[in-house]
């Protein structure tokens, strides 16, 4: 069980993003509309930008299910990162085409009625 108070007194930098694109604002997974990319470039510069700042010798990243797919997808490129996740989506597109997901592959794919 994760102890929140064993690391009250460590002084790190935490960077949250949120996935509130696309469809009913279900997520994009921080890659884009219509196969553009570009929301995915823009996380990448806000990543960039913010380790740049602060000057992050490591970076950790961490989620669950999308945000598993999330960190590996972003941590996986960069040197000295760290990656823990949990049950990550890690076949996206087989995932997507689920019943119910389809809209949020529609939206990242656009047509996909080929």
């Amino acid at each position: 069980m994760w102890n929140r108070r064993k690391f009250k007194r460590t002084y790190n930098n935490k960077l949250f993003i949120l996935d509130d694109f696309g469809f009913d604002f279900r997520g994009a997974y921080y890659l884009g509309k219509n196969k553009d990319f570009a929301i995915e470039k823009d996380v990448n510069s806000l990543i960039n930008e913010i380790t740049k700042e602060v000057e992050a010798k490591k970076m950790i990243f961490m989620g669950s299910s999308k945000g598993g797919y999330s960190a590996l997808y972003f941590g996986l490129p960069r040197k000295d990162s760290i990656i823990i996740t949990g049950a990550p989506q890690y076949r996206l597109g087989s995932y997507l085409n689920l019943p119910g997901h389809k809209k949020i592959l529609e939206y990242i794919m656009g047509d996909t009625s080929m």
